[in-house]
Order: C-alpha cells, then sequence, then structure tokens
C-alpha cells in the first residue's frame, strides 16, 4: 500500500500545485472555481491509484473501508507535496500573494457596491489574514485546508465506485 500511496499522492499533489502554480505565473492570478478544478483534476489520480491497490494487490476486490482508507491516505500526501510546492513556490517566485489576492478582493467588493463601514470592516479582516499568513505554519495549515477536504470527498468517490468489482476490472 505504502507504494501505492506515495505514487499517486506524489502525482496528485504535484499535478495540482504546478498547474496553480502555472496558472498564477501565466495569468498573474486564478479564480477559486478554476483553483478547485485543477484540484479535482489533480486529485481524479487517487482513483487510478485506489483501482491500481485493488487490481493489482487485492485481486480486484476491495471493501469501502480499505478504499477509502487508499484514498485517505494519498490525499494526505497529495496535501502535503501541495504545501511543501506552494512554499517553494512562495520562496522561489518572491510572490506577495497575500496581497494581490487582498486587492483584488477589495477590488471585487468595490465592484458589487459595497462602501463604508462594510468596506472597512472587510479590509481590516483581510489585514488580519494577511497578518497571519507571514506565519509560515499558519501559511502552511491554511493551504494544507484548501485541498484536503476536495481529496476527502474524491477519496470517498472513489471508495463507493471501486467497491464495486465490475467498475473497470481488473485485466486477466
Amino acid at each position: 500500500m505504502r507504494k501505492t500511496v506515495l505514487v499517486y499522492g506524489i502525482l496528485s499533489g504535484g499535478i495540482t500545485i504546478a498547474t496553480i502554480c502555472g496558472t498564477i505565473a501565466v495569468w498573474g492570478a486564478h479564480d477559486v472555481w478554476i483553483g478547485y478544478l485543477v484540484m479535482v483534476v489533480g486529485l481524479s489520480a487517487m482513483f487510478f491509484g485506489v483501482k491500481s491497490y485493488r487490481d493489482n494487490t487485492l485481486g480486484g476486490v476491495i471493501k469501502f473501508k480499505t478504499a477509502f482508507l487508499v484514498g485517505l491516505l494519498i490525499t494526505l500526501v497529495a496535501s502535503a507535496v501541495y504545501v511543501a510546492g506552494w512554499e517553494a513556490y512562495l520562496l522561489v517566485s518572491n510572490d506577495d500573494f497575500m496581497e494581490r489576492y487582498t486587492a483584488m478582493h477589495i477590488e471585487k467588493l468595490k465592484a458589487e457596491g459595497v462602501t463604508g463601514e462594510q468596506l472597512a470592516k472587510e479590509a481590516a479582516e483581510m489585514d488580519y489574514w494577511k497578518e497571519m499568513y507571514k506565519n509560515p505554519l499558519i501559511r502552511a495549515a491554511m493551504t494544507f485546508t484548501e485541498l484536503f477536504p476536495v481529496g476527502l470527498i474524491i477519496a470517498l468517490l472513489c471508495a463507493a465506485i471501486l467497491r464495486k468489482s465490475e467498475v473497470l476490472p481488473a485485466r486477466s
């Protein structure tokens, strides 16, 4: 199980962080929905990891609990790779992500017609999060929680689908 988890976890996390950093490098930012789409695409490697474990190690049969455990472990590895990749990106690029994100958020609020006290409240909250983001441990935790919940959902879906041996059966 260890090899499957590591290979597919590194693959999932690597695809996700490379694509997200690529979109930021090319377009200067990315939409939240594009970010989640990239995460789903990157984490789709989990399906193949669970299937590989089912077919190559367990003879084509896997229980929901085992499939979910494999998916969960792949998610943990992918999330760790994602965090490490994001930290490396910030270090190498010298990108002031939170500064740009805050400015984009405030501009979006202004475009939606938010003004006065509400806008000041939102700006103060964003300033608080900018300050928190400077702490590498908090930043790592925030980055981890971007990918991990998406991975949990995909792990549940993979376990539900792949527990049925009829779904993409192993080749004989």
